[in-house]
């Protein structure tokens, strides 16, 4: 803080500052704000919406005693003989992120959006000369990560306006986007047509899959709920001799079970929202679901054992019982970290007491603690590593030789 209000000093007074444009609020960004308030507390705070709330957590009650707007897209504001234009620009690549630009001087100041790591001292591209290859290398860690996630949300923007284009614009994108709730109501009113269901099914269908291929945050309990109505409601439409919600309620429970496997959650959810009335044709439905249904299911946690998950995609954490050639021997003495570069970050001792199994866990064990047979290890790395060392624990036929290298080096 000291160091970068002394090089402000250098080229301005404290009484001079009569406004402060915050493009983003990155902790280690943000340090000196609060000390350059108190020694220009004249300066007029410009702030994203996000980074408002953000900003109260930095400057706490001093923030009411502070002039402050918050801007969004399109916003301008003028300093006299120049214009300051607002462009928000989100996760590019922290929360609050916002663009300025100044037209008058033909500036943009792009925040983290463009950038790299270390500035060269000369600062101006006719000095540094060619700089590329230190942009590539920020832009290839900072924000090529996130390009699945802007490609699955361009996706599913794509997928809703196809859909309000083809049903002619009356639904708006609820129809996709969101969680449904105007589609299903529209449906149990009788209001949608068999061909607007059937365009709603495709695309909610698709902007799911495009948005959780994508690494977005999206369920699918409400979908499987949509789902079902849209088909119920084409039916409908199409049969004409049943109302909408005859056929919606059950469809709605044979979706939520043969989708998500929650039989009980499914009927429950039937009879608390319509009435005891749909009991009998929601367990119909949930019978028929459950016998014409995969067994498989949607969700890890209920299609994977307890003896492995995956936690981020090629990441995982397994559970492995100590072999009988490591029984007293320490993680030090297996060297498990370098030899196989995994970490085990539990141990489920077993112990036998007054004739009883006690099971006691112990989260990071030390490294000189010795390993028991028939203890569990929790074993913490890439996928490829714990099927090299899962093979290597396999093939030892407990004579208590020392470990290979060679496969698990194959698996860097």
């Amino acid at each position: 803080t000291e160091a970068f209000l002394a090089r402000l000093e250098q080229v301005a007074r404290y009484d001079e500052i009569t406004a402060l444009v915050l493009t983003h609020l990155e902790p280690d960004h943000t340090g000196a704000v609060p000390e350059l308030l108190r020694r220009a507390p004249q300066a007029h705070i410009y702030v994203s919406h996000r980074g408002l709330m953000v900003l109260r957590g930095l400057l706490k009650d001093d923030l009411e005693h502070r002039a402050y707007t918050a801007v969004d897209t399109g916003d301008t504001v003028s300093l006299g003989d120049c214009t300051l234009a607002f462009l928000c620009t989100p996760y590019v690549h922290w929360p609050d992120t916002q663009c300025v630009h100044v037209p008058e001087r033909r500036l943009l100041f792009t925040c983290d959006l463009l950038g790299c790591h270390f500035c060269d001292g000369r600062l101006f591209n006719d000095r540094v000369g060619d700089f590329r290859f230190s942009f590539e290398y920020y832009f290839e860690h900072i924000m090529r990560p996130f390009k699945r996630h802007v490609a699955g949300a361009l996706l599913t923007g794509l997928i809703a306006l196809a859909v309000v284009y083809l049903t002619g614009h009356e639904y708006g994108l609820d129809l996709v986007l969101g969680t449904g709730e105007a589609g299903i109501d529209a449906a149990l009113l009788g209001e949608l047509s068999w061909k607007v269901a059937m365009l709603a099914l495709v695309g909610k269908m698709l902007a799911t899959l495009a948005t959780i291929e994508s690494g977005g945050s999206a369920g699918l309990l409400v979908p499987s709920v949509f789902f079902g109505t849209m088909v119920a409601a084409g039916m409908a439409d199409m049969l004409g001799q049943f109302p909408p919600m005859a056929l919606i309620v059950p469809a709605m429970t044979a979706s939520l079970v043969s989708i998500v496997n929650v039989p009980l959650a499914a009927i429950l959810f039937a009879v608390e929202v319509f009435g005891a009335s749909y009991m009998v044709p929601a367990l119909i439905a949930l019978v028929a679901a459950s016998i014409l249904a995969h067994e498989g299911t949607i969700y890890r946690s209920q299609r994977e054992r307890v003896e492995r998950r995956q936690i981020l995609p090629g990441y995982g954490v397994r559970r492995f019982i100590v072999p009988p050639h490591w029984d007293g021997r320490t993680l030090i003495e297996m060297d498990v970290r370098k030899r196989f570069g995994l970490n085990v970050i539990g141990v489920v001792e077993q112990r036998t007491q007054n004739g009883r199994l006690q099971q006691q866990v112990r989260l990071e064990p030390p490294s000189s603690q010795p390993m028991h047979r028939g203890d569990v290890m929790v074993v913490l790395g890439e996928e490829a590593k714990l099927d090299a060392f899962e093979a290597d624990l396999q093939e030892r036929d407990g004579s208590g030789q020392e470990f290979s290298d060679a496969r698990f080096a194959d698996a860097e």
